[in-house]
C-alpha cells in the first residue's frame, strides 16, 4: 500500500490527469467516475441555480486528442490500443477519440487504486460497450466483476419523443484490483407480503412467526432483508428523487442515494475515495456523510462552490459525522508531488521525442510565423512547463523544447508570461 500524498477533503480544480499522474500509487481504496459519455451533446446549468457557469461539450474529436496520449498507450498499453483502433474502425473517429481520452485516464487510476481497491465507471449504452473492452484490457477481464444497471424510471421529457424503444438505464462497469477487494453487501426492505408473515409480536413488541418446523422463532427484525441484484430499481433518477436542497442545477448531477450505495458497498468507514470527475461533488457530500475520507477533481472552478455550499447544507441538517461543523476543505490546483519508489521519470530519449511532437519548432511561438521556425535539436533546451519551483513534476507529461533566448526568459515563471513576452514585435 501506498503512503497518501494530500490532504483528506481535498478538491483540485485541475485536469484530472495531471493530478492523478501526481499521486503516489495504490492509495485509494474507492474510485467513482460519472465522466462525458460522448452523447454528442452540450451541457450547461441554468442561469440562477447555484451551478450557474458549469458546462461542457460532450462532443469528441481527434483534435481533442494529445499525440502523446496514444503515444504512451501505444507504446506501454498494447492491448487497450487495439481496444480503441477497434472503436474507430467501427464508430468513427469520435469514438476513438473519446477512448483514448478516457483510456489514458483510467491507465493512472489503475495505478492510484489499492490492491484491495474498487471502481465504478458510469456510463450508458452510447459508448459502455467500448469502454468494457478498454478496462478489460487495463485492469483485465477477470477484475470484472459486474454491469449494474440503473433503471432511471423515467420515460418523460425528450426521452419520450425518442423513435423506438425509450433508454431508461444508465450502465456502471464495475471492476475490482485484485481478487482481494473489500464488499459489503447491500439489501433492500422486504415486501409487504413478506413483512405480513411476520403476524405474531412477543412480549417485547417484536414481530415473528414460528418457522414451519414449529421451534425456534423467527424474528422479523433479523432479517436483513433482500440481497440487491445487479438490477438497481429502486432508485429514481435524479429529477425524481432528489429534494429541493439538493438540486444545484449541475447537468449531470445523479442522487446522493446512489453514491452512498456504491460507496457502503466497496469501502470501509475511514477509507479513502476518489471521484477524478467530481462535477457538483455528490460523491464527495455522499462520502463524507458516511465518515469516509474523499478527494475530488474537476476541471470546473465551480466545483470549489458547490462543494462547500453542499456540504454547509448537509452540516446545517446534521447530517454529518461531526455534527454542525463544516470540514475544513483543501482547494488545490496544482497537483500533489509523488514520492513513492516508483515515481516516474523523464525519459531516456525524451529530447527526440519532444522534438518530433512540436515538429522541430519552439513551444514559446518566438519563430517568422504563426507555427514558429523550425531548429535543429542540438540548439533546444529541455524546460518544465509547470516549473519545479511552482509544483511541476520532472515527468513527461510536463516537459517541453524551449530555444536558448525563450527559456532565459521564461526561467521559473509560467508559460502564460512567455507567451505574453513573445507577442512582442522584438522577439518575432
Amino acid at each position: 500500500m501506498g503512503e497518501v500524498n494530500w490532504a483528506n477533503r481535498t478538491l483540485w480544480t485541475a485536469d484530472n490527469l495531471k493530478v492523478m499522474r501526481g499521486m503516489n500509487s495504490g492509495t485509494v481504496d474507492l474510485i467513482y467516475l460519472d465522466p462525458p459519455f460522448n452523447s454528442k451533446k452540450d451541457y450547461a446549468a441554468p442561469i440562477g441555480s447555484q451551478a450557474a457557469g458549469a458546462a461542457f461539450q460532450d462532443t469528441w474529436s481527434l483534435d481533442d486528442v494529445k499525440r502523446e496520449w496514444a503515444e504512451d498507450i501505444q507504446a506501454d498499453n498494447t492491448a487497450t490500443w487495439s481496444a480503441i483502433t477497434v472503436a474507430g474502425f467501427t464508430n468513427g473517429d469520435s469514438a476513438q477519440a473519446y477512448l483514448t481520452y478516457m483510456a489514458i485516464r483510467l491507465i493512472e487510476m489503475r495505478r492510484i487504486l489499492k490492491p484491495t481497491g474498487s471502481i465504478y465507471l458510469h456510463c450508458d449504452p452510447t459508448m459502455s460497450h467500448y469502454l468494457k473492452l478498454a478496462m478489460d484490457a487495463i485492469f483485465g477481464a477477470r477484475k470484472f466483476r459486474r454491469e449494474l444497471i440503473w433503471n432511471l424510471q423515467t420515460t418523460s421529457g425528450y426521452k419520450s419523443q425518442a423513435v423506438g424503444y425509450i433508454r431508461g438505464h444508465d450502465t456502471l462497469l464495475y471492476y475490482t484490483n485484485s481478487s482481494n477487494f473489500s464488499f459489503n453487501k447491500q439489501y433492500l426492505p422486504h415486501k409487504q407480503e413478506y413483512i405480513a408473515r411476520f403476524k405474531k409480536i412477543d412480549d417485547a413488541g417484536r414481530q415473528y412467526r414460528d418457522d414451519r418446523s414449529g421451534g425456534r422463532r423467527q424474528y422479523l427484525d433479523q432479517t436483513k432483508g433482500v440481497q440487491l441484484t445487479d438490477v438497481w430499481s429502486d432508485i429514481m433518477s435524479f429529477q425524481q428523487a432528489a429534494t429541493a436542497a439538493e438540486i444545484t442545477g449541475y447537468p449531470t448531477q445523479k442522487p446522493l442515494a446512489l453514491l452512498e450505495r456504491i460507496i457502503k458497498a466497496s469501502s470501509n468507514p475511514g477509507e479513502l475515495v476518489l471521484d477524478p470527475f467530481c462535477g457538483c461533488a455528490t460523491t464527495c457530500v455522499a462520502a463524507e456523510r458516511l465518515g469516509r475520507q474523499w478527494a475530488g477533481i474537476d476541471i470546473e472552478e465551480q466545483a470549489r462552490e458547490l462543494v462547500v455550499s453542499r456540504l454547509q447544507m448537509q452540516a446545517d441538517d446534521g447530517a454529518l459525522l461531526n455534527g454542525d461543523k463544516l470540514p475544513d476543505i483543501h482547494h488545490l490546483k496544482r497537483p500533489p508531488r509523488r514520492t513513492d519508489p516508483d515515481t516516474p521519470r523523464r525519459s531516456k530519449n525524451i529530447k527526440q521525442r519532444l522534438y518530433e511532437r512540436q515538429q522541430g519548432r519552439c513551444a514559446g511561438q518566438c519563430g517568422d510565423d504563426k507555427q514558429g521556425r523550425r531548429l535543429d535539436l542540438d540548439l533546444f533546451e529541455v524546460d518544465h512547463i509547470i516549473p519545479r519551483a511552482k509544483g511541476g513534476a520532472d515527468v513527461d507529461d510536463n516537459l517541453q523544447l524551449l530555444c536558448p533566448t525563450c527559456n532565459r526568459i521564461k526561467g521559473s515563471r509560467t508559460m502564460s508570461y512567455l507567451l505574453g513576452r513573445t507577442a512582442d514585435k522584438h522577439l518575432r
